[in-house]
Parts: structure tokens; sequence; C-alpha cells
């Protein structure tokens, strides 16, 4: 078991494979819409730790391209990376509007009107609970594991010059 752990791959997957599964318990735990919430998100402490899973695949994707990388990959994963969060980015504007439009339909549903200052406070606050489910799914994964790819293979090229 000690050799495989020292296997950068395995760590890499294993960290991986953590990550995403902290992703989705993020995501689960948002407040639907209708239910009464504290004012503090309860996904914050795996929160804080998504963030210090990102430096530690920051290095393990360093240690593992290091031997490999030259010029063409800093061009070659900028192209993909930029390519890649444009569509999520792009994805994750249209998921949060309609979610936006959701929210508008249950308040109107419920109580006869729509509350819009209501609506923007709890849907564009990064530590809101209610949206966790936008913020933590398989698109923002694929977005951490990707920067984080990118970061070290700038981190190689810097260091390696």
């Amino acid at each position: 078991m000690a050799k495989l752990l020292r296997n950068t791959y395995t760590l890499l997957i294993m960290t991986a494979v953590l990550a995403f599964v902290l992703f989705l318990q993020v995501g689960a735990m948002s407040t639907l819409p209708g239910q009464s919430i504290d004012s503090v998100n309860r996904a914050l402490p795996i929160i804080v730790l998504l963030i210090g899973l990102f430096f530690y695949l920051v290095y393990l994707w360093y240690e593992l391209i290091r031997p490999y990388v030259v010029r063409k990959w800093i061009a070659i994963s900028a192209v993909f990376v930029s390519i890649h969060w444009g569509v999520a980015i792009s994805d994750q504007y249209k998921s949060i509007n309609q979610y936006r439009e959701q929210l508008a339909e249950h308040f109107e549903n419920q109580f006869g009107y729509v509350d819009w200052d209501y609506i923007d406070s709890i849907s564009t606050v990064f530590v809101s609970s209610h949206m966790n489910h936008q913020l933590y799914n398989v698109n923002t994964f694929l977005m951490y594991m990707s920067l984080s790819f990118f970061v070290a293979v700038v981190l190689v090229y810097k260091l390696n010059k």
C-alpha cells in the first residue's frame, strides 16, 4: 500500500476522486427555494478543504508533468484551458440565469409576486447556501481540474527556464 501511495499517478487519481466527491457533497448541501436557512453555509469547511486540495493537485500535476513539459505544452494547454473555461463559464452563466428564473417562478407561485432583490441577494453571493448546487457540480469540478493542470504547466515552464 505504501508503494502504491508513492506513485504520483495514483495520488493524482485519488485526490481527483476525493475532490469530485467533495464537489458533489457541497452541491448536495444546497438550500432549496422556500426552505428556512441559517445565515451560515454549512459547506464552508468542505470548501476550505477543496482550496487546499487545489494546491495539492497543482503539486501532483507539477511532479507528473515536470519531465515532459516543453514550450509547445504551454501554448497547447493555454488554448485548451481557455476554450474549456470559455464554454464552461458560458454554461455556468446560463445555468445560474435558469436557476434565478426558477426562483422567480417559485416566488410567484408561493407569494403571488417576485422579490427580485431577494433573488439577487441569494444568487449573487459566493458563499450563499442557495448557490452550492450551481457552483459545485461536474462542470465546475472539470474547471477546477483544468485550472490546476494549467497552473502546474505554467509553474513547470517558469521554474525550469
